[in-house]
């Protein structure tokens, strides 16, 4: 069966929070354990089968509890399970503490990497690109970091899930405020 729905406006989205104990990795219980709100002008969605396909746009905001992303354009493709953010992207966090396992955040000993890891960080770029089964980001276009006592710019950032690895790419500057 194909659906799709079109709906304009001020629309707005909330998925409710799911129950998390039998969820091991910490950080997909962190996500899913909170409500998340989406709003935007305009959707479009369709289904067909199992596959699932959205297009978003206008202001685009989707919040959690100390998370905020921002941009204007948005494409959810449910075949190869990518979001994809286009234009002005911003990207709020009150700590990026939530990316990480538990068993990383005990082993870290300096105290520099604890008090990143625990302050407020904006991610603004051109591009976002989540694929939710392999949980990897990707922000390009002018991307910059910005916490309280360090910022990073590069042309790509990459976050990879698995290893909990952060690359930058292109045109890289990292400096200590």
């Amino acid at each position: 069966d194909d659906e799709k729905s079109i709906v304009t406006g001020g629309v707005q989205l909330t998925w409710l929070a799911e129950p998390t104990e039998n969820i091991t990795d910490n950080r997909k219980a962190e996500i899913r354990s909170k409500e998340t709100k989406v709003s935007c002008q305009w959707i479009s969605y369709s289904s067909k089968g199992d596959l699932d396909y959205a297009e978003l746009s206008g202001n685009i905001t989707v919040t959690q509890p100390g998370k905020i992303i921002k941009g204007d354009y948005a494409i959810y493709d449910g075949a190869n399970k990518n979001f994809y953010l286009f234009d002005n992207i911003k990207v709020e966090l009150e700590s990026i503490a939530w990316l990480l396992k538990e068993s990383t955040k005990k082993q870290m000993r300096e105290k520099e990497s604890k008090k990143a890891m625990n302050a407020k960080t904006v991610i603004t770029g051109k591009t976002l690109v989540f694929n939710k089964d392999s949980k990897n980001l990707t922000v390009s276009g002018n991307v910059h970091i910005d916490q309280p006592e360090n910022e990073a710019t590069a042309g790509v950032v990459y976050f990879y899930n698995e290893n909990e690895t952060l690359e930058l790419f292109n045109n890289v500057y990292i400096k200590k405020k």
